[in-house]
């Protein structure tokens, strides 16, 4: 009976004690910024192979290496390829 007692006085101090530490106001995160999206541009390299008298955009890469992966690929199948580096904007 007597650890019953103990044991309930220290889990009421407990829970007040831990209901008087939380903070009154809730903290919000930051406005998000909106992204200038725009589906036709998702990266910084842009890979271009030869088809007929144009050239047509393969895919856009945010990294050179994947972009020189696709070109790799686009001239073991016999294209004529270029990566081109696009503008920031």
């Amino acid at each position: 009976m007597l650890r019953r007692f103990i044991f309930s006085a220290i889990l009421g101090t407990g829970l007040v004690t831990g209901l008087t530490l939380t903070p009154a106001t809730a903290s919000a995160n930051p406005t998000p910024v909106p992204s200038l999206y725009r589906p036709d541009f998702h990266g910084r390299y842009a890979v271009f192979y030869r088809h007929g008298p144009h050239w047509d955009r393969y895919a856009t890469y945010r990294d050179r290496d994947d972009a020189q992966r696709a070109a790799r690929l686009l001239r073991h199948q016999g294209y004529v390829v270029k990566i081109e580096r696009q503008r920031a904007w």
